[in-house]
């Protein structure tokens, strides 16, 4: 039994270390597209919400708090504005 737990503790050091090793290359990879955005703070929070991240960690990553970048997705969603648009002015319509 004492060799079960031993590789047991062993499978679970290994996975630690991919897991770490993922959550660095996943830091890097959200650095690098956070950088490329530019500095839209509401660029970053779409790119960060469509990559799957929540608020709260959204907040985190971006150093404000979960209110703030909730208020961001909601002002992005109701006017429909996505990552790498640009606002526009609607021209009224005309009707001949």
């Amino acid at each position: 039994m004492a060799t079960g737990l031993s590789e047991d503790s062993t499978l679970l050091r290994k996975l630690t270390i991919q897991l770490e090793e993922t959550n660095a290359l996943l830091r890097v990879l959200v650095k690098t597209s956070l950088d490329s955005v530019g500095g839209q703070t509401s660029e970053k929070v779409a790119l960060l919400s469509q990559l799957g991240f929540r608020p709260s960690e959204i907040a985190r990553i971006l150093g404000t708090t979960p209110n703030a970048v909730a208020i961001q997705l909601h002002r992005l969603r109701k006017t429909g504005k996505t990552l790498g648009e640009k606002e526009t002015k609607e021209e009224p319509n005309q009707r001949d």
